[in-house]
């Protein structure tokens, strides 16, 4: 009986030791006010969840730039990130998903100001005029307000402001109520508690909105033990017995559901694509549907196609044909008639959004089309008519998914009037932007809402083939009936889908540092210029139509391709402007400073960075000079 024993009490170890390792909730979290406070705030929270789920935890401290590494390594289950640290690990680890943020005082963000002295009253009037930025790691003091400045038209690198750095927002109040600066940029509670005499005086230029933190699952982390971390996390305020744990240092009351998309008006000032929802979809036949399709084969084969056509529109970050997590879901209910009719019923997130009727033998076909238009047109977006001084356009363009084509748009007047717009009222549209020519009826403050236009129905950018309905890849009739080579595509085109998503995975890793690889050949060429190699345009071009290439094979994603393209583009122009005006003549220091960079043979991304600031300051001065 020894040996039996003996190997039960491994195997109860082993379990244990096992079990032990999974009930460990670890908690990464990025300091962005004292230790003491993060951990006062935090650690009950964190305890109060491992206690309610039945684990243990930890909490611990993390560098912004380690966080979303760690966290998609599975070093931690949670990530709490302040908001630009995590829309720069999302571009890094796609995979990170975030599942909500919290309130502090009640309130899921805070705002920030431009403020001036009264004799600005728009952008145009602050050009070349002194602005007092908080510090480069601010996201209220200086990210996000550089971000709307360059909207306007207003490039800090291109000498177009005179700026510089307070170091604290009371100091930078005070700079600009002395009269010392033009402009600064602060928070709201900054602004709210400052006692200066002309304070009433200060014109508000831009009023913006910081969402607080991003609290991110990691991608290793179970379904289930996601929703037992979102429910105790949710419901924590609303439990008698724990209301000290929004007594705390930070003022956190209460933590709230939020999705990727939140955080789109951040990638707004950081010219990042932006993050779309995911969808699930399919078909709900009845049986007397069922007996006419034949059997389930056709219902997974229309699921695909309805998918292709969803992820065409590219509005969506991901189409799913089977549960998982997602922003919306959207059936078809399928119903057949005696008049070879299929009578269908369209509903997202169980709420009925259309209906229709298609003839059998045009089913296949059409149910993809009709199915997409529906969940479009229950999908408006409503943004925010812009103005910089010289264009009227909105956030959204053809990354989005948004075209004059295939949409309307609405301008909604503060008084409520609505002006719509079509096709040939927009003078441009690129990626990130649609610019709207001039129109007598546009004012600031109006919102704008985008609206899909194509009626039911009308258009498909897919097209299929016969509409035999054997689909049973084990009958007689699948590979004798019309079609055969079809069908043979068929399975093949199921197999490299199936293919795909496992190999999919494998490869992210691959793509990262192919994408990693692409950035530095590019940054290098940077190198190139400054050491007047004469070969550099031929190099741009061609490392352009190389950057096309890896988006156009998967190596790439769409936002690093823009990372990318942009890098270039700026490339191009200093040498543009090298050919119209000659050589640039930097200072000393300058010179100095760039040899520095360049002396160990590589060009990191921050350096890249330093050098692309101190090569546009010259060619601004030596262009207005």
């Amino acid at each position: 009986m020894k040996l039996p024993i003996i190997c039960l009490l491994l195997f109860l170890s082993a379990f244990s030791i096992s079990i032990n390792g999974q009930d460990i909730i670890r908690v990464g979290v990025i300091e962005y006010k004292s230790t003491e406070k993060v951990e006062q705030t935090f650690t009950p929270l964190i305890d109060h969840l491992a206690d309610q789920i039945g684990t243990k935890a930890e909490l611990i401290i993390v560098d912004e730039n380690d966080l979303g590494f760690r966290l998609n390594r599975g070093d931690f289950d949670v990530g709490i990130f302040t908001v630009f640290p995590y829309l720069k690990a999302k571009i890094d680890f796609p995979d990170l998903s975030v599942f909500g943020t919290h309130l502090v005082e009640g309130k899921e963000y805070y705002s920030g100001y431009i403020l001036t002295n009264p004799e600005i009253e728009n952008f145009s009037n602050l050009k070349e005029r002194n602005f007092l930025f908080v510090k480069e790691t601010s996201t209220s003091g200086f990210k996000i307000p550089n971000g709307i400045l360059t909207e306007n038209n207003i490039d800090i690198e291109a000498g177009y402001l005179n700026y510089n750095f307070s170091g604290d927002h009371t100091s930078s109040l005070w700079a600009l109520d002395s009269g010392l600066v033009d402009a600064i940029a602060v928070d709201d509670r900054r602004y709210k508690a400052f006692k200066g005499p002309n304070k009433s005086k200060f014109n508000i230029l831009s009023e913006f909105v910081v969402p607080y933190h991003a609290y991110v699952f990691s991608p290793n982390l179970s379904t289930e033990r996601r929703e037992e971390i979102k429910s105790v996390l949710f419901n924590a305020h609303k439990d008698p017995a724990v209301r000290s744990l929004f007594d705390n240092p930070l003022d956190i009351t209460q933590i709230i559901p939020k999705e990727d998309d939140y955080y789109n008006e951040l990638r707004r000032y950081m010219r990042i694509v932006r993050a779309k929802p995911t969808v699930v979809v399919g078909l709900n036949p009845t049986e007397n549907a069922l007996e006419v399709l034949g059997n389930r084969d056709l219902i997974m084969l229309l699921e695909g196609r309805i998918q292709q056509e969803l992820q065409n529109s590219n509005r969506f970050g991901n189409v799913l044909t089977e549960d998982g997590e997602a922003s919306y879901r959207c059936i078809v209910d399928l119903f057949s008639t005696e008049e070879g009719i299929f009578n269908y019923q369209v509903k997202l997130n169980n709420r009925f959004i259309g209906d229709g009727e298609i003839a059998i033998e045009n089913f296949r076909k059409q149910m993809p089309i009709e199915f997409s238009q529906w969940l479009l047109k229950s999908l408006p977006l409503t943004t925010e008519l812009l103005y910089n001084g010289e264009d009227w356009f909105i956030t959204y363009g053809t990354e989005d998914g948004i075209t004059g084509s295939d949409y309307q748009f609405d301008i909604i007047l503060p008084k409520g009037k609505k002006v719509s717009m079509s096709e040939k009222d927009i003078r441009l549209t690129t990626g990130l932007n649609i610019f709207f020519k001039e129109n007598d009826y546009f004012e600031k403050g109006s919102s704008v809402s985008i609206s899909y236009k194509t009626p039911i129905g009308q258009s498909s950018v897919l097209l299929y083939g016969d509409e035999e309905h054997t689909y049973n890849v084990f009958s007689k009739g699948f590979w004798t009936g019309a079609g055969v080579w079809d069908k043979i595509g068929l399975i093949g085109g199921i197999f490299i889908a199936l293919a795909s998503a496992i190999i999919g995975k494998v490869l992210a890793d691959r793509k990262k540092r192919r994408f990693k690889n692409i950035l530095y050949q590019t940054n290098d060429i940077i190198k190139e210029y400054v050491e007047g190699h004469y070969k550099l345009e031929t190099k741009l071009i061609e490392q352009k139509e190389f950057i096309s290439q890896a988006l156009e094979e998967g190596n790439i994603n769409e936002n690093q391709f823009i990372i990318l393209k942009n890098r270039i583009e700026d490339m191009q122009a200093l040498i543009e402007f090298q050919n119209q005006k000659g050589d640039l003549e930097l200072t000393d220091n300058h010179t100095d400073e760039i040899r520095s960079i360049i002396s160990d043979g590589k060009v990191t991304e921050r350096e890249f960075s330093r050098i692309m600031s101190i090569i546009k300051k010259s060619a601004s001065q030596r262009n207005t000079g």
